[in-house]
């Protein structure tokens, strides 16, 4: 159980290099900015409407076709000036190193006769063909999070059958503009409710729910409120406004920052008193017990689980 969904999205890439099956529940996750959804958006807009040099290298290093990170900036320094990179590789394959220009053949044995066709495909059709032509499917499948990689665009291809009239440079400009949006649409599903792997969560999220193990990572942030640099603080509710001047403090800004704290301590109680009472079975807590300046919950954890552990409600 974690604060905020960013501490998530580390959290489950170290899993993941180290071989554990993790995801994130409840979707918070940006779908639609996962590497695999803007490596078709950059393939999408390729085969319908090629313009962007920088997309086309893109798709060149992604599971689409492959490319090493060398051949691309070998492919990237020879184009001239006034001369587009897909030009460029379809008349000079260049002195690639043998597995790229292989590749490279590969890719423009499928690719060259879809773009013929793509602007008069739909969205849903052309994805179909990439899927059937290329190596991508097999390329995500052996990544460290192919679950979610492939549920992920398996979700994106649903999305362009449901729109059937959208072609392939529609579609990926809707893909481009939601993007853009930062639009918080949650992954695919992966796994299932009951498969074996870590679970991921908000502990607001997990509000309501149980589980037989938890394990809480991310107690070494410093949760109270600091005065540092503060020389206004305003109460919402009432619209009060209290300053101070330097290093003087007025009695109404010194009573009223012992409030803040006071409200501050209440919540973080409230949330912990959520997170602690998720547990069925064992309950984990990681915290630094020499964590001068990080954070001081660490003080107060073993009061605290006392407290919570006298509680016939809890």
């Amino acid at each position: 159980l974690i604060r905020h969904e960013k501490q998530g999205v580390k959290i489950e890439r170290a899993l993941r290099q180290r071989g554990i099956v993790a995801r994130i529940s409840g979707g918070g996750q940006r779908c639609y900015n996962r590497m695999p959804i803007r490596d078709l958006a950059n393939a999408l807009g390729e085969l319908s409407n090629p313009a962007a040099d920088l997309e086309f290298l893109c798709m060149l290093h992604s599971p689409l076709v492959g490319l090493s990170l060398d051949a691309v900036v070998m492919l990237a320094a020879r184009r001239q000036s006034g001369e587009r990179i897909g030009d460029m590789i379809r008349s000079d394959l260049v002195a690639l190193p043998e597995a790229d220009r292989e590749k490279l053949q590969r890719f423009l044995a499928w690719f060259s006769p879809l773009q013929e066709v793509a602007d008069r495909q739909s969205a849903w059709e052309v994805i179909s063909a990439m899927f059937a032509k290329s190596p991508y499917l097999e390329q995500l499948a052996r990544q460290p999070d192919r679950h979610q990689s492939i549920a992920n665009v398996r979700k994106l291809f649903s999305m362009a059958v449901a729109d059937r009239q959208l072609g392939a440079q529609e579609f990926a400009e809707k893909i481009r503009r939601i993007q853009n949006l930062r639009h918080k649409e949650g992954d695919a599903p992966a796994l299932d409710d009951d498969e074996n792997s870590v679970k991921i969560m908000t502990i607001h999220k997990a509000k309501g729910l149980e589980f037989p193990v938890v394990l809480l990572p991310d107690n070494f942030r410093n949760t109270s409120p600091r005065k540092n640099g503060k020389y206004v603080l305003v109460d919402q509710d009432s619209g009060l406004v209290f300053f101070r001047f330097g290093k003087r403090e007025p009695e109404l800004f010194k009573w009223y920052w012992g409030r803040t704290v006071e409200r501050e301590i209440a919540e973080e109680e409230r949330v912990f008193y959520v997170a602690f009472t998720r547990a069925q079975e064992h309950l984990w807590v990681l915290c630094n017990p020499d964590g001068a300046g990080k954070q001081r919950w660490s003080d107060r954890l073993g009061e605290f689980a006392k407290s919570i552990q006298s509680d016939p409600q809890a």
